[in-house]
């Protein structure tokens, strides 16, 4: 972080951000880009959940789809009592 020409500024203060600053020179951007430069790691991590790595992921479905998961494809006796489901 700057140390010269730093001030708070107190509409990008948040309980979990903490204070907000800008710089003379860059602004609020700046602040913005610590702040991403803080979490991009997490964002872009190998390992999505323990256990599963992004390399694991099923790459041509919908973001969170899980095969396993779709109850659509399989209808029995129980789920014809669900409202809207299609024999």
């Amino acid at each position: 972080m700057k140390t010269s020409g730093v001030v708070a500024d107190h509409t990008l203060s948040s309980h979990t951000r903490g204070i907000g600053w800008k710089c003379a020179t860059g602004g609020a951007a700046h602040y913005w880009q610590q702040k991403w430069a803080a979490v991009k790691g997490w964002f872009f991590r190998e390992e999505i959940l323990p256990g599963i790595r992004r390399g694991q992921l099923i790459t041509d479905a919908p973001m969170g789809y899980l095969p396993e998961a779709n109850r659509c494809h399989v209808v029995t006796a129980h789920t014809l009592e669900m409202e809207g489901a299609m024999p």
